[in-house]
């Protein structure tokens, strides 16, 4: 791999294979690329696949086929538009997965928009994560914005400063703790905690839910129309339409309500 792109100005070049990319201008790779490392300082246009040892964007990038990468950084901007294999990606600033991305780790300082599906092992969000899409993942620990239509599924899911939008959130371990009033249609546990959270929150935090279930259950600061769990510990600011359980615990607080309680 001696071959070397190199684009100053504004330049249109085809791929290959090459030991590396470096666009300083405004350059397309026509065709697809092989590369040991590609870096963006300006704007970028790949038009074919791309696969790379190591991805740097710290201009704009545009990919409009498939990318295969062992470690990427975004510091700019990067538009995915086919799909994405990566084995490390870290943002700090902007990144649009337009299709399904399987990523084993993720750090999000930035801002990252989810259309189809995300795929990972150990997510770490402080930043925002927005978009129709869906995620899975074994771990996650979110302390920005959460925002997404689709299901959000892992083994331990642990939310600091809430959760908005989700169809689902399931998981094995479940903590979710509001700053804001946050909305789900469904969220199920073997072992879920929702609470107000710590720092920063206001007296308006509340998690509203169509739909609450698991098996243990520590609920504060919540509005669900069903709650189902074997052992449910209820907390201040909880307001249940329907209450199932077998065994339950309730804090002697003027600010639960419950208006139907069944115990099975």
């Amino acid at each position: 791999m001696a071959r070397k792109i190199m684009i100053y100005g504004d330049g249109s070049v085809s791929g290959g294979e090459v030991s590396k990319v470096r666009v300083f201008g405004d350059g397309t790779i026509q065709t697809d690329v092989v590369a040991d490392s590609i870096k963006v300082y300006g704007t970028a246009m790949f038009n074919g696949k791309v696969e790379a040892e190591e991805i740097k964007i710290l201009g704009e990038a545009l990919f409009n086929g498939q990318v295969k990468a062992k470690k990427m950084s975004v510091y700019g901007t990067a538009t995915f538009e086919q799909e994405v294999t990566m084995n490390r990606l870290s943002v700090y600033g902007m990144v649009q997965l337009s299709k399904d991305a399987v990523i084993e780790k993720l750090k999000n300082m930035g801002y990252i928009q989810i259309n189809e599906r995300l795929k990972g092992r150990k997510i770490k969000s402080y930043g925002s994560i927005t978009g129709r899409g869906r995620l899975q993942t074994e771990t996650l620990l979110s302390k920005g914005v959460l925002q997404l239509e689709g299901d959000i599924e892992g083994e331990e899911l642990i939310f600091k400063g809430g959760v908005c939008q989700a169809a689902l959130v399931n998981g094995e371990n479940v903590v979710i703790e509001v700053a804001t009033i946050c909305q789900c249609h469904s969220i199920g546990a073997t072992n879920l905690t929702i609470k107000k959270a710590a720092f920063k929150s206001n007296q308006r935090a509340l998690m509203v839910a169509e739909e609450i279930e698991g098996d243990q259950l520590n609920l504060r600061c919540i509005r669900a129309k069903v709650v189902r769990g074997d052992v449910i510990k209820l907390g201040d600011h909880s307001t249940i339409d329907r209450l199932e359980y077998r065994t339950l615990v309730a804090s002697p607080s003027k600010t639960i309500s419950v208006s139907q309680s069944v115990r099975s």
